[in-house]
Parts: C-alpha cells; structure tokens; sequence
C-alpha cells in the first residue's frame, strides 16, 4: 500500500517553494519542462543522456560509479513518489521526474569531465545516505511531523542539485570543480549541513516514535526491535561519519590545502604548455626503467636551467598516473623562488602527504591521527618520520606512492641539504622486494653537492636530448605569431620557415629559450621587428642574469666563477682545461688557483659550461663509471680518471671530506666551452 500524507496543504506548499528556488538558480521551471515530466525510470534517464550527448552511449558501462550513486540517490525519492500523486495531480511535477530531471541536467552541465563526474557522485552519495530511510514509510500514513521532515528533505535535495548545477556551468569549472567548488562554495556546504541536520531530526523522531512498533504493533515485537537496531546503527554511522569528516577538515587544514590547490594549477598550466609525444624519450634510459618498475627508491633527472625539466616532469606525471595500480598514488610539488612557502621542505612533505590522504583512504585515515597533534609535524624531519617513514616503511600498510619533486634548486640551500639528507632514508629500509615509497627529483647539477656523501647517479637532461622535443614545441606554437595570419600563402610560408629555422638555431635544444622567444614575436606587427628580437632576445638577457647573480651569489667561489665565465666567452676559441686553471693560478693569491677545478665546472657550475673530451665521455658517463651502486653507503671518495676509475681511501674525518667526485681528465685535451649561446651573448 502506498504511503499517504496527512497534510496535503503543507506539502503543496513546501514543493512549489521548493520548484521556485530551482528556477531562480537555474533558469529553469521544471514545472513546464515537458523532458522532465516524461522522466519515470532510470531507463529513461539512460535514454536522454545519450539523446543529449552524443559520444555517451556507453555512459552507464563507463561511469558505473556515477551511475549507482544516481540510482541509490534517486530510488528513495522515488519509492515515497506516492505521497504526492493525489496531492498535486497533474499541476506540478512529481519530486521523482524532478530529480531525474535536475540529475539529467547536471550530468550535461559535466560535460564528460572526469573530476566533476567524480564530485557529482561524491555528492549523490552524501544525497543517498540522507534519504536511504525513505522506503520504511511506504506501507503506512505517515506522521504529521516526519511527513513535514520528508518533504523537507526532498525539496533541499532539489535545492542541492540546482546549486550544483549553477557551479558546474562556470566557466573553466569543470577543471578544478571538486577542489574549488564543492569543498569551497559557502551555500553549497551550508545546503549540505541542512540536509544532515533534517537527517538527524528524522532518525530521532522515528527512534521515539518506534514507527513501526507504535503503528503495528500486532505483527510482530521482532520487527520493533530490529526496526530500533536499524536506527541506533544508522545514527551511530551518522555520528562517525560526522566525526570521520570533521577530522579529514582538520588535516586539510593543517597540511595545507592552499598550497595542494596551487600544486594542481601550476601542473594542469605547466601540462597546457606542453607539446603532445615529447619527452617520450625518457621512459628508454635504463635509471628510469628501474625507477618505473619499482626496483629503486630514488632518482633524480639533473639539468641546466631553461631546458625543459618541468615539462619533463609534467609528462612523467601523466605517464604514471595512465599506468598507476589502484593501491598507488601519484604526487607532486613545483619549488619557485619567488613563492616562500614553496621552498620550505616541511610545508613540501606537508603537501604531498595532503594529496596522497585524498588519493588512498587508508592513508587518509593515518594522516588524520597524525595531525591531531599537530607537535608531531612542527620540523621537516618530524615530518619525514611521522606521515613517511611510520607508514611507507612498515609492513601491516599497503598503500604506495610515487613523487615527483621539480625545481629543487630553487630552494634556499639549507632547504637542499634537509630534503636531500631525508632522501638518505630510502636506501633499502623497510622493503623487500619493491619499493612503497619512492622520489624523483629534477633540479641543476649544482644540487649533487648537497648529497651528503658519494650521490648516486642520475639522468641528465641536455639540451641534445631535449632538442627533438623542442623542434616540436616551436613547429606547434608558430601558428600563434599574429604576422601570419595577415599574409599571403606563399609570403606566409617563407615566414613562418624564416621564424621556425631561427627558432631551431637559436635555441639548440633550450626549450626556455625557445619559448620566451615566441612570447616575444607573437604580437609584432612587422617581419623586421621579428627579426630583431630574433637577433637580440632582451627577455632571454634577463633571465640570464638572475640565474648567473644566482650562482655567484651561493658559490663559496663566486669570484673564480666571474673569470671564468669572461675568459670562455671572449677568447678567440675554446680554451682548454689546463688553459683555464693556469689563468686562476695568476690570480691574487699567485699559484693557488681553484682546487679541484673540473669538479667545479661539471658539478656546481655545470649549468653554464659544457667539458668536450677527447673520447667523448660526459660528466654523466664518468659519473655512472664511479659510481657502482644507486645508493651506495661506502665511506671512500672515488676519481674519475681519464681512462679508468680509481679508488682513493679517505684518510680525513668526515667533517672534513669533500663530497665531490674528483674529475682527472687530460688538461690539455679536454676543453670548456659556454653551455648556450645565449649566455655568451649575456655576458658580451
């Protein structure tokens, strides 16, 4: 038997308050909607949505989730559908067409983005929990009161997916929707609280009332007590699930939700930027095969600045997170200098525990007992300790994560020296046969003198790997130089070639410079403006200049660094290594020079000058050869040699060792040349 409502007046009332506060949110009088009335069944549902949106015929086998949270959120409504048949006739809608209704227009207003498809079933999942008692009221009358809490409650369901809706169809939505919209939107949560609360009263009510108990008695005591069972289960869940939720806000809070927002929007703007099928290369190198196959805990991609490591890194990001198993996580942090909080490794390790809690539920619920004292994430090594090593170091948990750390060098270098001293942590412990925990970390080469002892081997990123991937980028990005689109065919062709062919040369590989030069044409009126600045990249110079004072500035041999960087940009040709140590052997004080010279030049200041020996071995090759193990913990320097590699036991304490390689090459047929033409251009 259909369930019956007392107060027909009332419901009428509250539903077409309810019909009105939809229309003024959405545009829309679901009342006149003739596609909504004809709504009855999830099958029909099914049906508008692929009418609506051609490429959904699949729509329920590919978002099955999405699916069953519509069909546990709409079902109760559905069920108590009865109240309102005699009540309203055929002058207004009935709650059950209305919700599919406003259902099938939020899935439109998704427009197949994954994230919101993800937030709308969040949020139907939080609807469903709030009606799933409904179909108990469908076999007697209901009571005044919780007849009036009923329709309450349908009518802020409707109310939620109206202002849902209006979120949705923001501009550029659909992209930060779960993050900034629905865990941000003050009416939308406010929405929510009333429909918890209208939740809570009527599981009170119906516990006092013993509904079924009171009404039908008769049938049986059995029923009663299982009817009270129900409540005080489902009114315990509700109570821990309000806590659970309250603890999750907590640790947003405390870690930083703030700084994961900006992580999201640097990655998703760095990912805009980036050429299609580039950087593929990467996956070949024989580190990152170990790395990626969970054979090494870490790795680290080092290269001069501007040559393209974060849009290395955004693709490594994308490849990982195409083949992540499901007890995997993927996160990642951007350092910039010119953002405080980003160089701080605490608020780093902060944030990438905040991304991996909203990606892996039983760490989620680790993370949040941490933060509940919040002494025990004051330091980065306590950090460290407490959200890394408790969990990703100890047996009786499953989840793992991968990170990726870029710009590492852009931190202050006290920040340096702590995140590389925590790296020290992942060198065997606590796994066995696969890593759970494992970092990737690009930065400049001048970062390896921050290892604490003997660094393990790392990939380099030149600009002669990069130089294919920059070829893309330039042949992609050249049809937004403005000039083009004003010339004729064969006018336009030969400029767009003049432009592409400069492009190539001047950038020899450095996606920065590349880049900033298209910045810099793309609004010129005239070819001879374009040809200046092609000549002459003023941009380029500036940056130059923060990277060199840079350099200088944290090098205990800054001034050593200033003659070198004038000798190799105005000699008449390349000088060689003997060359360049005799020139600072003539510096005040005479004879003493730069020890350890070539260490300098591949390592510290590698950004800037490029070594060219005779058997054409680089600094990484010569690196991999002294270097046998990944994370090697041997006490012994070891000396890259001309020809072979050569152990020197250490005779000094630790304080004192220097924690260089020692490079040996021939003096006088290895020789130094400036690392880009755009530097030797600066210096000029």
């Amino acid at each position: 038997m259909a369930a019956k409502l007392d107060h027909n007046v009332q419901f009428a009332s509250l539903w077409a308050s309810a019909l009105d506060k939809y229309k003024d949110r959405t545009g829309r009088d679901l009342s006149s909607d003739a596609s909504a009335r004809d709504l009855k069944t999830l099958d029909d549902l099914h049906s508008r949505i692929k009418q609506s949106n051609q490429g959904f015929t699949d729509f329920r086998e590919r978002h099955a989730r999405l699916w069953k949270a519509i069909s546990a959120a709409w079902m109760p409504i559905q069920l108590v559908g009865g109240l309102a048949q005699d009540v309203l006739g055929g002058a207004q809608i009935l709650p059950a067409s209305a919700a599919l209704g406003a259902i099938l227009h939020l899935v439109n207003a998704a427009k197949g983005v994954s994230d919101a498809y993800d937030a709308v079933e969040d949020l139907l999942a939080r609807i469903a929990t709030a009606t799933q008692r409904f179909k108990q009221y469908t076999e007697e009358t209901i009571d005044e009161e919780l007849g009036r809490l009923v329709t309450e409650t349908m009518c802020k369901v409707l109310e939620i997916l109206a202002r849902t809706e209006k979120l949705a169809r923001r501009p550029r939505a659909q992209e930060y929707f779960r993050v900034a919209f629905l865990g941000k939107d003050e009416k939308l949560q406010n929405l929510l609280k009333d429909l918890e609360r209208l939740s809570d009263d009527e599981a009170r009510l119906v516990s006092a009332l013993n509904y079924s108990s009171t009404q039908r008695v008769e049938k049986t005591t059995q029923r009663t007590e299982k009817m009270v069972e129900d409540i005080s289960v489902q009114v315990g869940q509700s109570k821990r699930e309000s806590e659970s939720r309250a603890h999750s806000q907590h640790m947003s809070t405390v870690l930083g939700e703030e700084l994961a927002n900006r992580m999201y929007e640097i990655y998703k703007s760095i990912g805009r930027d980036r050429t299609r099928a580039t950087g593929d290369w990467i996956f070949d190198d024989p580190l990152v095969e170990e790395w990626s196959e969970e054979r090494s805990a870490f790795l680290w991609m080092l290269g001069a600045g501007g040559v393209g490591k974060s849009f290395l890194s955004t693709r490594i990001i994308d490849e990982l997170e195409s083949r992540k198993l499901p007890t995997q996580s993927v996160a990642y942090f951007y350092i910039k200098n010119d953002n405080s909080s980003t160089c701080s490794v605490n608020n780093l390790l902060k944030c990438i525990a905040f991304q991996l809690a909203h990606l892996d539920s039983e760490y989620e619920s680790f993370a949040a007992m941490v933060c509940k004292d919040q002494r025990r994430i004051r330091i980065a090594e306590d950090t460290w300790k407490n959200l890394f090593s408790d969990y990703f170091f100890v047996e009786k948990f499953h989840g793992s994560a991968r990170v990726i750390i870029d710009g590492v060098d852009e931190a202050p270098i006290e920040q340096q020296k702590i995140l590389l001293g925590l790296m020290k942590d992942l060198r065997g412990k606590g796994y066995q046969n696969t890593c759970r925990l494992q970092f990737l970390i690009l930065g400049r080469p001048e970062i390896t003198d921050q290892w604490p002892r003997n660094p393990p081997p790392y990939v380099e990123i030149s600009a002669t790997k990069m130089s294919n991937d920059v070829v893309k980028y330039i042949e992609k990005n050249i049809k937004r130089v403005k000039l083009l689109r004003h010339k004729a065919k064969d006018e336009r062709n030969a400029l767009k070639s003049l432009i592409v062919e400069r492009l190539k040369e001047g950038a020899a590989g450095m996606f920065l410079w590349a880049r900033l030069m298209l910045e810099e044409i793309v609004d010129q009126p005239r070819v001879s403006d374009i040809e200046r600045l092609l000549a002459s990249p003023p941009r380029v110079f500036q940056l130059l200049e923060t990277i060199i004072e840079r350099l200088i500035r944290n090098s205990s041999s800054g001034n050593d660094l200033r003659e070198m960087l004038i000798w190799s940009t105005f000699a008449t040709r390349e000088l060689y290594l003997g060359e360049m140590k005799l020139l600072l052997e003539l510096k005040e004080p005479v004879g003493e020079g730069l020890p350890g010279l070539e260490s300098y030049l591949r390592e510290e200041y590698r950004s800037l000058f490029v070594l060219d020996r005779e058997d054409g071995k680089t600094t990484e090759d010569l690196r991999r050869m002294a270097v046998q193990s990944p994370m090697t913990g041997d006490s012994h320097d070891l000396r890259a040699t001309g020809n072979e590699i050569s152990d020197v036991s250490s005779t000094s304490s630790d304080d004192e060792q220097d924690n260089r390689l020692i490079f040996d090459s021939d003096l006088w047929t290895t020789k130094i040349s400036i690392n880009h033409n755009s530097i030797r251009d600066y210096i000029r």
